[in-house]
């Protein structure tokens, strides 16, 4: 039997939604714009170990958001693993705003401000909602996670499988990527 996306019906299945560019390897199904993540997504329950949804949740209206993290949680396996990032607003400070504006000068925004470095977190790049460390948590155990905690970093994780993964980067600097991005981790 196979799922919709033709991969076999299996457990312990590694998830990657709105990979881009990111695609990981094996044993990671790369996933993107086919799978609507505002819709129920094509899996069936208990069927992955891992799911990973890195600059995602922003491109989509935070009710959807909270419906995407669901949908997470009845694909993911009891002690099953949800790594989620999203650029963060409340991350920024005096300290480092200034290399953030950098990143926007090198896209070729020469007069760039703080408030430009905001609103691009906020709007750019087709971002509909905003998320921070603190709601991302809440909406995680909403959700009905048994625990939400921030990760131990951009590209760290303390599970051997979602150690390494992270690839904001790739479309953005490393400096950028690590500004901006909270990444929390939600076990079911």
């Amino acid at each position: 039997m196979i799922d919709p996306y033709g991969a076999p019906l299996r457990r312990g299945r590694h998830l990657h939604f709105g990979c881009g560019s990111n695609r990981l390897g094996r044993p990671w199904e790369n996933y993107d714009a086919e799978v609507d993540i505002c819709r129920p997504l094509p899996f069936p329950d208990l069927c992955a170990s891992y799911i990973f949804a890195e600059h995602v949740i922003e491109h989509v209206p935070f009710p959807s958001g909270l419906h995407f993290l669901r949908q997470c949680r009845r694909l993911l396996e009891p002690g099953g693993v949800l790594r989620f990032s999203f650029p963060d607003v409340a991350r920024f400070n005096e300290k480092n705003v200034d290399l953030y504006l950098a990143f926007l000068r090198d896209l070729g925004r020469a007069g760039a401000t703080p408030a430009d470095a905001y609103r691009f977190v906020l709007e750019g790049s087709g971002h509909v909602s905003c998320w921070t460390e603190a709601t991302g948590i809440a909406t995680a155990l909403a959700a009905g996670f048994d625990a939400a905690e921030l990760a131990q970093g951009y590209g760290r994780s303390k599970h051997e499988a979602l150690d390494g993964i992270d690839g904001h980067h790739l479309s953005a600097t490393l400096a950028a990527a690590t500004i901006e991005t909270t990444v929390l981790e939600a076990t079911k």
